[in-house]
């Protein structure tokens, strides 16, 4: 599998991660809210249940067809569920205890209506306790993904290119140390110098990157850390006000900018990376192609080498020969004279 394969299959592992944690918190905090409704209008009647058992001891009259009228209009807006169910139920109970000032009767819904409340209480902090666990662990999950991620980008283009600067580094060496003359070596030498610059300036710029990321992570871990303080110091109070979500928004987005900030960053690398690949394949092509040059230049100056050996042995012997002429010549005037 490629290293954009992997990155991408990060990625979606990451969005399909944060989606489901973060559709399971809502989820609980739908519950919670759900449950702090019924917990809400349980203790109304409750309430209204020791005001009127306080004025049937004093004496006075109680409305409980008004009582009980008003109570069914906030039971027709709380969810049906099991507990708004059993609050119903002790709801139509009450009615004729109401109607007929049964202290006894209303003393028993008092009870049963307190009952009710200690179990919605108990549900409501436990749904809120599994949502903030759950919140927390959205960062954490995004973040070790991440890191992940990070790794991979490390092993898949900074190694291999260090590596690559070394064998380049190793065959500036050789080119050097062979028996090639200098002018004959010098493109070569030149050209390797720019990519083993070139190199060094990608992996400058890949190293800044990588520690932009860690930067970036490092203040990922600290927005993590201050939120799961800052849930637990709150958590007594979203018990009485419920559930802020302005709070949570800000917190998630904060957390969301700075999963956005690490990928624009691992991207950065990733091009980077990319970018780097194709040069230095085409820069292999190139190095290649110069030391074939160099061969077949050698080859070629060895060549003329010989050539001009043989050249100078047939210069040679056609001055021999004019020199012999020359001779002849100067003989037979001799002679003529």
């Amino acid at each position: 599998m490629g290293i954009k394969a992997k990155l991408a299959l990060l990625l979606v592992l990451e969005v399909l991660v944060i989606f489901l944690l973060a559709e399971y918190v809502y989820l609980k905090i739908k519950e919670y809210r759900q449950i702090t409704a019924v917990e809400e209008t349980a203790r109304k009647y409750f309430y209204s249940v020791q005001t009127a058992l306080a004025l049937i001891e004093k004496g006075k009259n109680i409305d409980g067809k008004y009582v009980n009228y008003q109570f069914k209009k906030l039971l027709t807006g709380i969810t049906e569920d099991g507990y708004s169910k059993e609050l119903k139920e002790i709801t139509a109970s009450a009615y004729r205890y109401f109607s007929n000032h049964d202290v006894s009767g209303l003393l028993s819904i008092k009870t049963r209506l307190q009952n009710l409340l200690d179990s919605l209480n108990r549900e409501a902090e436990e749904k809120l306790q599994q949502a903030v666990a759950v919140l927390f662990l959205i960062p954490v999950s995004a973040l070790l993904i991440l890191l992940v991620g990070n790794l991979i980008a490390y092993r898949s283009f900074i190694e291999p290119i260090k590596k690559l600067s070394g064998k380049l580094q190793k065959i500036t060496s050789k080119l050097s140390n062979s028996q090639v003359k200098n002018y004959e070596t010098a493109p070569v030498d030149k050209q390797l110098e720019e990519i083993l610059r070139w190199v060094e300036n990608q992996l400058k710029e890949i190293t800044k990157e990588t520690q932009d990321i860690h930067k970036e992570t490092f203040s990922l871990l600290t927005d993590v850390m201050a939120l799961k303080k800052e849930n637990s110091s709150v958590r007594s109070d979203v018990l009485d006000l419920a559930l802020s979500s302005e709070v949570l928004s800000i917190s998630v987005d904060n957390l969301n900018r700075h999963v956005k900030n690490v990928y624009k960053d691992i991207k950065k690398v990733q091009g980077k990376a990319i970018e780097g690949s194709q040069v230095i394949v085409s820069s292999i092509d190139v190095v290649k192609n110069l030391a074939d040059d160099v061969v077949s230049l050698k080859n070629n100056v060895d060549l003329l080498t010989k050539q001009s050996e043989t050249i100078k042995e047939i210069v040679n012997t056609i001055k021999s020969i004019a020199d012999q002429t020359n001779l002849l010549a100067l003989n037979a005037a001799i002679e003529a004279a």
